[in-house]
């Protein structure tokens, strides 16, 4: 597809920022990248790049005055020879449905990403935040990724231990890094069921399913995901968000058992030597759960998601935001994190 110039992008994140950009072009094949790369660094290196998926995990400038690259690549491809009887692995483009992904993993009889069911966005955006839920994260599935450089143009293959995945986390959102674009990924995923129910709240929601967790098959997990994500987080679609929108903090144990002692029914889990808090129990607790500011609000289910209900700016989101923030460092002494990448106009992420 060929560059398009003053292009709205209201309809391509699912927080349904009225954003614009500048230039745009939507990627179609490896080849596009490369000649969208050509000529951004060509005509215009200097101006501002944005590289976009689903847009399910950015908050947008409401006007961005560069090139947006919009990864509509697809593709799934079975890698026989370096499968086995007990491993598959599988190339994917970066513009491929995460969701659809993991559902067509599961019919095939390929495990591994069931925990992950439901979470809107791109492949090729999956491992700038190691994408995680319900006990599984995508480091424990990934074997590599290819990427293009912008400045330089080289294209390269990186190992996940390369990527240095972390909670949330990646060399992809590290300062002093080389610009990549993620062109695919990689996943080493098995062909026998090796099922996770660990997580409290999917054991329950698969014994409302009438299966005993230690009985569950892949097919059943990714149900019970599904229908608990159904519950807790809005349709995009039909409400616009982008999911959690903080990130659970971490704190020490002396932390940890300082809260526990003052708020009994805090709900943490361990994290290594540090525990790791519920940022929804935190923001319920506090009493912002449906709370609503002009066009922007808390969910009144989820109080880890905020929702846009008519057309609100990026600045009433980043706003109700900072309130949250201030308040529980306040109340609890604990930061919390914003999840989504906050796109400054210039293109670089900003340190909310």
């Amino acid at each position: 597809m060929a560059l398009i110039e003053h292009q709205d992008l209201s309809n391509f994140n699912t927080l349904a920022i009225q954003a614009e950009a500048r230039f745009y072009w939507a990627i179609q094949s490896f080849e596009d990248l490369q000649a969208a790369l050509d000529w951004y660094r060509s005509e215009n290196a200097n101006m501002p790049l944005l590289v976009l998926g689903g847009g399910s995990n950015v908050i947008l400038s409401d006007h961005f005055p560069g090139l947006v690259l919009h990864m509509q690549n697809q593709g799934i491809t079975l890698l026989e020879e370096l499968s086995d009887s007990e491993t598959v692995y599988l190339d994917v483009d970066a513009g491929e449905n995460w969701h659809e992904l993991v559902c067509h993993c599961c019919e095939q009889g390929w495990y591994g990403l069931e925990n992950l069911a439901l979470i809107p966005g791109a492949a090729g955006a999956a491992p700038i935040q190691n994408i995680g839920a319900y006990g599984v994260e995508l480091c424990d599935v990934m074997d590599s990724l290819e990427c293009l450089e912008i400045d330089s143009g080289k294209h390269y293959r990186l190992s996940a231990e390369q990527c240095q995945f972390a909670y949330r986390d990646s060399i992809f959102k590290q300062a002093g890094e080389p610009r990549r674009i993620i062109s695919r990924i990689r996943l080493r995923l098995r062909r026998g069921a090796q099922v996770n129910t660990r997580y409290p709240g999917l054991q329950q929601s698969l014994q409302d399913l009438g299966v005993h967790p230690e009985q569950a098959n892949p097919k059943d997990i990714l149900q019970a995901v599904c229908n608990l994500r159904r519950v807790k987080l809005p349709d995009p679609a039909e409400l616009p968000n982008v999911g959690s929108f903080f990130k659970n903090p971490i704190v020490s144990e002396a932390h940890y058992q300082q809260l526990k002692a003052e708020y009994a029914d805090l709900v943490a889990y361990p994290h290594g030597d540090d525990y790791k808090l519920a940022a929804g129990w935190l923001i319920d607790q506090a009493g912002w759960k449906g709370h609503r500011e002009e066009q922007v609000a808390v969910h009144e289910r989820q109080a880890l998601v905020l929702v846009n209900y008519n057309k609100g700016s990026a600045k009433e989101v980043l706003m109700l935001a900072k309130k949250i923030q201030d308040d529980i460092w306040q109340r609890y002494h604990v930061a919390l994190e914003i999840e989504p990448r906050h796109i400054l106009a210039s293109g670089e992420l900003a340190q909310d």
